[in-house]
């Protein structure tokens, strides 16, 4: 913008006119330095001219590229860029109705609590066992069991704080990654809980019973050690931030304050696959259109499942509608990158991961019936620096179709 203000006071002032043979006046290309501008301009129109002199200058000075380092894009070492080409298949598949497996999840994870008769009758999809245990299930938001420890847990560790445009807001820095606990290694978790999921029943069809995940497997994408030093010093500076913010005198939040090794526990994410291929587990919009992402998370402690969440997932029925060669990793980024071949910013911008996924993509707009389509899901990381002298991050995903390389937008 300022650029272009500048080039054309440039064209309008600088250059002297020439005639065509019409009649008309066309500017003579070349830029003429002031000193051989005509004298009747210097006599006539001086303050003007200076006037001109110190806009120009101040346009250039003001140019946002001049001076400036400029980038195209970046990747992370951490990206692995395989060059093998695979096979996929793309699947017709329907929306699940989670309100049908209420039964199934009570039956497994409220077999030992007792559960008031008016609790029952109210609801068959939000229950609060007399143990302060619930079972939630939400046709949208998906399927929740929580049970009281969770609670405090809960308003200090959010999954979904991960890749928060400020880092302080990011839950997952401030705890570990695939370590283990005193109360139980890792590894062991991780196998109860994806048996406990697992083994859920979604229904009886012809006296065969088959199981929620039964055409999917279930593979951990990352495990967070939630220990009680962690969660207590992650608690204080929460309410830290709190007070500063929202300064409330005899309103402020007490928050859990004493944690002991009974807090301990143990935060499971799981990716759901089909085919080897993991389902994309973030939701995206389509056309204003709202797509979730598929995914399972668990919080496991001594005492056994504190927290779980499936989200709402898709049933397979068929076999797959077609298959063919996907293009590999090393592609996907070639294709990222002549996105951004035209592109010059000033703000560093980061491919952070590229992984290979299925997304769904809607048949019709009723939200039901859907195709899952393997794509090669690149996740951007743009910095920005702003005026109080804080970094932040911007973080956006593109998709690109797995067959042919072309930008799902």
């Amino acid at each position: 913008m300022v650029s272009g203000i500048r080039d054309l006071i440039f064209w309008l002032v600088l250059t002297e006119p020439g005639v065509r043979r019409d009649g008309t006046l066309v500017p003579i290309g070349g830029l003429r330095f002031c000193l051989v501008f005509r004298k009747e301009f210097f006599v006539k129109r001086p303050l003007a001219f200076l006037l001109i002199m110190v806009l120009l200058l101040g346009l250039t000075a003001c140019a946002p590229t001049e001076g400036k380092l400029v980038y195209n894009i970046l990747v992370d070492p951490g990206v692995v860029l395989s060059t093998e080409k695979a096979e996929a298949a793309t699947y017709k598949v329907e929306r699940a109705n989670l309100l049908d497996y209420y039964g199934h999840f009570a039956k497994r994870f409220l077999a030992s609590a007792s559960i008031p008769n008016d609790q029952r009758a109210k609801s068959e999809y939000a229950v609060r066992a007399t143990d302060g245990s619930e079972l939630l299930i939400n046709p949208i938001s998906g399927i929740h069991y929580i049970v009281p420890a969770y609670e405090y847990i809960s308003g200090v560790f959010n999954y979904r704080s991960a890749g928060a445009a400020d880092p302080a807001r990011d839950d997952t820095l401030f705890f570990e990654r695939d370590v283990d606990l005193p109360f139980m290694p890792r590894a062991r978790a991780e196998d109860i809980v994806k048996e406990e999921v697992s083994r859920v029943q979604a229904g009886d069809v012809r006296g065969t019973v088959f199981f929620l995940f039964e055409r999917y497997t279930l593979n951990v994408k990352e495990t967070f050690a939630l220990d009680h030093r962690s969660l207590s010093a992650r608690e204080e500076d929460k309410l830290a931030v709190e007070r500063q913010e929202n300064p409330r005198e005899g309103e402020e939040s007490a928050g859990k304050g004493q944690w002991g090794v009974e807090d301990d526990c143990y935060y499971v994410v799981m990716e759901v696959c089909l085919d080897d291929i993991p389902l994309l587990g973030k939701s995206r919009d389509l056309d204003y259109l709202l797509v979730y992402g598929v995914t399972v998370e668990i919080c496991y402690g001594a005492e056994g499942i504190r927290y779980l969440k499936v989200s709402p997932i898709y049933e397979v029925h068929d076999e797959a509608l077609s298959s063919g060669t996907i293009i590999s990793a090393a592609d996907a980024l070639a294709c990222v990158k002549a996105k951004y071949a035209g592109i010059i910013s000033t703000k560093e911008t980061t491919v952070k991961s590229l992984e290979l996924c299925y997304a769904a993509f809607p048949d019709d707009a009723t939200q039901k019936n859907y195709h899952l389509v393997p794509a090669w899901c690149a996740e951007l990381q743009e910095k920005m620096l702003l005026d109080d002298g804080k970094t932040y991050y911007v973080t956006s995903t593109l998709y690109f179709n797995a067959y042919t390389g072309k930008e799902f937008l």
